[in-house]
């Protein structure tokens, strides 16, 4: 009898045993996946305030880099870059006129796959539709696209009475009108004179703004950019169809990409070189 109560004693401890031992272990598993969680929440919180603060230093480092490249002084690996870095270096290039060097990163960007809407398609989730539009979109679809008329419907919705528009097809077509205005009211040309101070930076805008290489309007800039830099070599009646035709295909390329929905930080008037863009037919006229 002594004995069964010793035996059974025995095993009521060694249960005892057993049911701490399991609860130590599953208080201790327990403690260790909360410190597991706390610890990976830290560490995704101190991850993504590093990439945050990376994102912001590779921004401000980026123009930088991007002169060194254009002068020679540093090398440029494309392919070891990611794309959203290509993406905004190419940004940076376009903007300063460096095409030797936008274009390797465009080439790259191809090999990849990334097309060149994807640039800022992905920008917006859908495109709201925008009855007032209407009109636009059926010239655009038939063909019969009036420079003036539709430009100044897209003008009216899309561009506010001042600072930049909010969207990217708003501000597009603020510098578009811009190099018309200063045309049609005061002669300034791209690259001449005066118009140096009131034009180009519009240019110098679209230039950098304009991504699709298939479209018209990407030639047309082109051809305003090269004014720019050689100086305006052509007559009033051939620079005014040039303007006719930029503010036509500005349109075309506004509603065929549905740019009033991709959003817009950048005002055109920032693109302005300080030491090119300058009269400088009146600096010599002060000597």
């Amino acid at each position: 009898m002594a004995e069964d109560n010793e035996r059974r004693t025995g095993t009521e401890a060694n249960m005892v045993v057993d049911f701490l031992e399991n609860l130590y272990i599953w208080c201790l598993k327990h403690g260790l996946e909360k410190a597991t969680l706390r610890e990976s929440a830290k560490n995704k919180t101190k991850k993504k305030s590093v990439t945050e603060d990376l994102t912001k230093a590779d921004k401000e480092d980026a123009e930088s880099k991007m002169d060194k490249w254009h002068k020679g002084k540093r090398k440029q690996n494309v392919k070891a870059c990611s794309t959203d870095k290509l993406i905004m270096d190419l940004g940076i290039c376009k903007r300063k006129g460096y095409d030797s060097e936008a274009q390797q990163i465009q080439d790259e960007l191809d090999s990849r796959g990334i097309n060149e809407s994807q640039l800022f398609e992905d920008e917006v989730a859908e495109h709201n539709y925008r009855p007032e539009f209407d009109e636009v979109i059926e010239h655009v679809k038939n063909g019969t696209v009036d420079a003036d008329n539709d430009s100044e419907i897209l003008f009216d919705a899309l561009v506010p009475d001042s600072g930049h528009a909010d969207s990217l097809g708003g501000e597009l077509l603020r510098a578009a009108e811009k190099i018309a205005y200063r045309y049609y009211n005061d002669g300034d040309m791209a690259g001449e004179g005066y118009g140096r101070e009131t034009v180009n930076p519009a240019v110098r805008y679209m230039k950098f703004a304009v991504k699709l290489r298939t479209s018209q309007l990407y030639g047309i800039v082109n051809d305003f950019y090269r004014f720019i830099d050689y100086g305006c070599n052509v007559n009033d009646e051939k620079y005014e169809l040039m303007v006719m035709d930029l503010l036509k295909y500005t349109v075309i390329y506004i509603v065929e990409n549905k740019l009033w929905d991709v959003p817009n930080r950048d005002d055109m008037f920032d693109f302005r070189d300080p030491d090119a863009d300058v009269d400088r037919d009146d600096l010599e006229d002060d000597y």
